[in-house]
């Protein structure tokens, strides 16, 4: 019923709006005939028509259902309420607010001398405000607001009814109310039906409720009143023309006008009554069949009870056994009530979230992820309001400062399929993922430092910016400028002409569509002019889908291609007839899989002949089973039936498609060669599929390549690797050449300004004798240095058994000068730990920085001291300690930055910052570590923990 209304409203709002566009075209045009229905009756004015529009519009649109409707009405019914309230006003108080004719002008009340031209009747405003009015009372929801709104429609109805029965019986009073302006005839009859749909909202209010229903009375009505209104209506208009007419005396006339009313009221009476006597027959007739049915409803009750019963057991299970889902599902999965607490969850989610060993089930979310923030609750709140939610990538830190990165995927789960009984969250922890992608950037790094080294370059082609950048190798190979930058568009006419432009493109378009990295070697143009053959390797970048980069490596090998181009003449011949051969096999079947064509590349390839396999097998006997087997697996999982035998090859062709890829091939002496199999269907002229063609090429060669290829980027790799580390340790070298001679040079301007101001030749010989000591360590030194040059290959974990005693005497040698002249007193012991496995070099370096500092950085204010010894920990690690009571250290202030290089902490000017920095570089190489202890003017302490395995 509602639908049929909403269809009739749609359509009297429509002829109402038109109507009202009608008039107004009339009034721009003076078109008079569409100003009134009736020559000489009364126009419709200007701002009577823009009311008719929009309250068409109103009517129109309580037909439709969208989102913001009841805002859109009652914004409109607001704006027609002011509108019939300023024209009411304007009547009232006989004012003009200069709106009669805010747009045409009323030329025919002019004409005609009217007081107020373009004004219409009060009652008109009247029944725009109480319609505006009305509708505004419908939408608020008040137990009072559909009864005003049912009698606002009621009153717009009456007053329409009283203007056209004035029209009618040609009664000005009844279309003037006693108002100056009278109301239109089409304006009247437009009010009536807009005060009937809008009175539909609310039929059950008001006199229509006596119209609509299945009662008796309800049905009586509907019956009576139409015909008995029609009745009246004529009878009353043909007694009033008639008497006007001179035809009937007044007395005839009423006479006349009775004894019909009575003769069709009878017959009215009739029709109703056999009617209604047809309606109690049917209530009879089914009174009877509800006790019936009554009956057979109680016991579908009864059954349906029993059915709901089984449904909630079955429920109840049903949400055991999501449990379990949830429980055991391989992803990280958990479910959560509208609580947020926890129902269940995977065993992957417990993992990724170290959760093993703690009980969260019952228990909020909140309270096992504190640092969850408002965000995310917000999130979970719109989901459990049925909103999904879903990211690809998101970064968290963690209370123990930990970055994890994971994608997600939150939605609402239903206890019933209107009642939402929670959330389901799922998570993948996808940091393996940016580790990964953290790796292929250093791998970019190492590839940059070796295209210096091996003189490739490396290029890069955005597609999404339109942008090339090229590399100073892959600049100097094309001889352009440093500060050159290629075009998007331009950069390929550096390709020469013909082949290899062709071929490169081709290329790019194939990598950016399908992936597929490219090698290839081509002949280019330089900018000066020069032809010069290069090898460029590329690969795709791509972003959800799609190519959004193309990049790779390009190298100068014309060279080697010169060098070949001899040997490559020589053997012309010789691959022509190598060539002459061929790799490609061509094999067709009916639809049975029967073979139908073995092509020659075919018996070359797989030795079986032409005669041995058509018509009498099928090509699963060239295949390796496993394989077969295996795809079969996959398409059943994939199609969801069972997919084997020749099936296995057809099934894509029989989907419209087409089968391309890798199989192994076992030829008729149990040769196996990979092949790349591309298998298309034989159609006939009507597109009806006749049989299948598989067309395999020998990948052998292809594969071979592959893994040279891979083996060279490998040992590319390594080069670059051992390149860096050569580089490393040869800055490694300098800084110890020039640290480790400064203290033995410093001994000696030390004893040197000892032996000068010393006048006891007793002394003088000491001095000469320590002069000798320092001499020859300084030479075993410099011999050392240069062994380590030579020999600068060997990584730092070649290591000998080291005495501590024996470095620490030679140590003490190198610095004896410097201790005398201070007059340092040294304590040390090696009782816990005599020797370790290390790099000897390293701990004569370690043992020279750190004594010397204490030397260089011992306090003026008493006596030094120094402290050398080693101890073991709870564990057996060996630990070096060396302390000392000097000057100290800031830790405060410098502690982050102790070990830096070229960082000092005093205004000494020997300090280098450099000591400290080898010392815990080198400790670090051999996987040791040093931790400092000082506090300022009492002195520092040096802790050094090796390595167990050293």
């Amino acid at each position: 019923m509602r639908g049929r209304y909403n269809k009739h409203a749609l359509i009297a709002g429509g002829v109402v709006a038109l109507c009202g566009g009608t008039v107004m075209v009339g009034w721009l045009t003076r078109t008079d005939i569409l100003l009134s229905l009736i020559p000489n009756l009364e126009t419709m004015k200007w701002n009577t028509a823009v009311g008719f529009v929009l309250a068409g519009i109103i009517l129109c649109l309580q037909s439709f259902s969208f989102s913001k409707r009841s805002v859109v009405i009652k914004s409109l019914s607001i704006l027609l309420v002011l509108f019939g309230a300023l024209h009411i006003y304007q009547g009232l108080y006989e004012t003009n607010l200069g709106i009669d004719e805010l747009f045409v002008e009323d030329y025919i009340a002019r004409s005609k001398g009217g007081i107020y031209p373009g004004r219409m009747s009060i009652s008109t405003a009247f029944c725009f405000f109480l319609l505006g009015l009305a509708q505004l009372c419908f939408f608020y929801k008040n137990k009072l607001c559909p009864f005003v709104s049912s009698f606002f429609n009621h009153v717009v109805i009456f007053v329409a009814l009283v203007s056209i029965v004035g029209y009618m019986y040609e009664i000005p009073a009844f279309h003037k109310l006693t108002f100056l302006v009278s109301m239109a005839l089409h304006t009247s009859i437009g009010f009536l039906v807009l005060g009937f749909f809008f009175q539909m909202n609310t039929p059950q209010w008001g006199l229509t409720a006596l119209f609509f229903g299945d009662k008796v009375g309800q049905i009586m009505a509907r019956n009576l009143f139409p015909l008995l209104t029609i009745l009246v209506l004529f009878l009353g208009v043909a007694w009033v023309n008639a008497h006007r007419l001179g035809l009937i005396s007044m007395e005839f006339g009423i006479s006349l006008f009775v004894l019909l009313f009575l003769v069709v009221g009878l017959f009215m009476i009739w029709f109703t009554a056999t009617s209604l006597n047809k309606v109690d027959k049917g209530r009879r007739k089914a009174e009877a069949a509800l006790k019936e049915a009554n009956a057979k409803l109680e016991l579908k009750v009864m059954q349906r009870t029993a059915a709901l019963s089984d449904i909630n057991t079955e429920l109840q299970k049903s949400n055991e056994r999501n449990k379990i889902f949830v429980s055991q599902a391989p992803n990280a999965i958990a479910m959560f009530d509208t609580e947020m607490k926890y129902i269940a969850a995977s065993e992957k989610w417990y993992e990724d979230y170290d959760l093993f060993g703690k009980d969260i089930i019952g228990k909020s979310h909140y309270d096992i992820f504190p640092e969850i923030g408002d965000d995310w609750k917000e999130i979970h709140t719109k989901c459990q309001q049925g909103d999904v939610n879903k990211c690809d990538e998101a970064g968290f830190e963690r209370e123990d400062g930990s970055m994890q990165w994971i994608k997600w995927e939150v939605r609402p789960w239903y206890s019933s399929p209107d009642d939402i009984g929670g959330i389901l969250m799922y998570t993948e922890d996808i940091t393996t993922q940016k580790i990964r992608e953290q790796e292929k950037r250093r791998i970019e790094e190492i590839l940059s430092k070796t295209s210096d080294i091996a003189r490739i370059g490396v290029w890069d082609l955005d597609l999404a910016d339109k942008k090339v950048n090229w590399d100073k190798v892959t600049k100097e190979i094309h001889e352009v400028e440093e500060d050159y930058v290629p075009e998007f568009k331009t950069a390929i006419d550096f390709y020469k002409e013909g082949k290899s432009r062709d071929a490169i493109k081709s290329m790019v378009d194939h990598t950016a569509e399908t992936g597929a990295p490219f090698d290839a070697e081509l002949e280019i143009t330089t900018a000066s002019g020069r032809s010069k053959w290069i090898r460029t390797i590329g690969q795709a970048e791509y972003d959800k889908g799609e190519c959004i980069r193309l990049y790779g490596l390009f190298q100068d090998i014309d060279q080697i291609k010169n060098a070949q181009y001899a040997l490559d003449k020589v053997n012309q011949e010789l691959t022509a007839i190598l060539d002459s051969g061929t790799n490609v096999s061509i094999i067709s079947t009916d639809l049975d899989g029967v073979i139908t064509h073995f092509s020659k590349g075919a018996e070359a390839l797989l030795r079986y002949s032409m005669e041995e396999m058509v018509g009498i097998t099928t090509p699963n006997v060239l295949h390796c089973e496993e394989e077969v087997h295996d795809r079969g697996m996959a398409l059943s999982t994939e199609y969801g039936r069972d997919i084997r035998g020749f099936d296995v090859f057809t099934e894509a062709v029989k989907r419209g498609g087409y089968e391309n890829r890798e199989w192994t091939y076992i030829s008729k002496d149990e040769r196996r060669f990979p092949v790349q199999l591309a298998v298309t269907g034989i159609r006939d002229s009507n597109g009806n599929l006749k049989g299948y063609l598989g067309v395999a090429t020998d990948i052998s060669e292809i594969k071979q390549k592959e893994e040279r290829l891979k083996e060279a980027n490998e040992n590319l790799e390594a080069l670059a690797a051992r390149l860096t580390n050569q580089n490393r340790q040869l800055a490694n070298f300098a800084q110890i050449t020039s640290h480790n001679l400064r203290a033995p040079v410093s001994n000696l301007l030390a004893l040197l300004n000892l032996y000068n101001d010393s006048t006891d030749q007793a002394d003088r010989d000491m001095l000469i004798e320590k002069f000798g000591t320092v001499i020859t360590h300084l030479f075993e030194t410099l011999n050392d240095l240069m062994e380590a040059l030579k020999i600068q290959e060997q990584t730092p974990q070649q290591t000998e058994q080291v005495s501590f005693q024996k470095v620490f005497d030679k140590t003490l040698e190198l610095l004896s000068g410097q201790i005398l002249e201070h007059q340092i007193q040294v304590d040390f012991e090696f009782d816990e730990a005599s020797e370790i496995r290390y790099n000897s070099d390293y701990m004569d370096s370690i043992f020279l920085n750190l004594m010397s500092n204490a030397i260089k950085y011992r306090s003026t204010n008493r006596q030094a001291w120094m402290s050398v010894k080693t101890l073991r920990d709870e564990e057996g690690n060996i630990e070096l300690h060396v302390e000392d009571n000097g000057l100290g250290i800031n830790m405060k202030r410098h502690a982050e930055k102790l070990f830096g290089l070229h960082k000092t902490f005093h205004r000494n000017p020997d300090a280098k910052g450099v000591g400290l920095y080898l010392t815990k570089t080198q400790i670090v190489a051999m996987g040791g570590n040093i931790k400092a202890y000082s506090e300022i003017d009492k002195g520092t302490k040096f802790v050094i923990k090796f390595n167990k395995s050293k």
